[in-house]
């Protein structure tokens, strides 16, 4: 073989070698800019084991906060979220009771209205759901409890029917009351909002999964109650992340 020939050959291996290189970066650039399609088709299609703990709630209610405490045992500042924080974590050391190493799988869910008609992406694989609520804004109530009928009113969740602990967050702070206080509150809310969302007509889905229709929250011409009327077995409990009082979070998380 003439040496042009070689070089001919070796300037194809090189062409090839070139042209593998450039396909890996692009494929590899797609795979990053769809990772959430990806994750999204994976949960609907191929959902699992039901194994997650997902965290909710209207912003600023500390779920973040929450997610962190349990990772790494501190309390520290943070903003509001835009995208779930979706990981698998080791309970930290001072907060175990046994020296369990169980992993703990945990989506903290962003409070942002605009972002919440994804959260029913990860109700396939949820085992238990912590709501969070800011036990010192008042005005946040309100927001909470369209949240909870939201979620009420999904048939995917009334299928699975994961338990739900409503845990009342900050009571650390002095204007913050207390679980028993909210809880009838919210039931107050979600009276209201039963009689003015009866259908899927007059139902505002613009939030929410608009591919499902709604099932009707509570009993006819009846008061919501928790205990009566919740698709979901309900628990509350007042908490701080602030001042390490999440014991009852632990257990809810940890306990098959």
């Amino acid at each position: 073989m003439t040496s042009q020939s070689l070089m001919r050959v070796d300037n194809v291996s090189v062409y090839q070698l070139l042209a593998f290189v450039l396909l890996l970066v692009l494929l590899s650039s797609w795979l990053l800019s769809n990772i959430s399609n990806i994750q999204f088709i994976s949960r609907r299609f191929f959902p699992g084991k039901q194994n997650t703990v997902l965290l909710v709630g209207p912003a600023n209610a500390g779920k973040t906060a929450l997610l962190h405490f349990l990772r790494h045992g501190v309390d520290v500042a943070t903003v509001t979220s835009m995208k779930e924080n979706d990981c698998s974590i080791s309970l930290h050391s001072t907060l175990k009771t046994t020296p369990d190493t169980k992993q703990l799988h945990i989506i903290d869910f962003p409070g942002h209205e605009r972002l919440r008609n994804r959260v029913f992406e990860f109700t396939p694989i949820t085992s238990k759901i912590v709501f969070l609520v800011d036990a010192a804004d008042r005005k946040s109530w309100r927001s909470a409890a369209e949240y909870l009928h939201d979620l009420f009113s999904n048939p995917k969740l009334n299928d699975l029917a994961p338990p739900i602990l409503i845990a009342c967050n900050k009571m650390d702070q002095s204007s913050s009351a207390s679980s028993q206080c909210i809880q009838k509150t919210l039931e107050h809310e979600l009276t209201q909002l039963k009689s003015t969302r009866v259908s899927m007509e007059t139902h505002d889905q613009s939030h929410f999964d608009q591919e499902t229709t709604s099932v009707p929250v509570g009993r006819e011409g009846s008061a919501f109650t928790f205990e009566t009327d919740s698709p979901c077995e309900c628990t509350f409990t007042d908490c701080s992340v602030k001042s390490r009082d999440i014991q009852d979070i632990i257990v809810f998380i940890c306990t098959k």
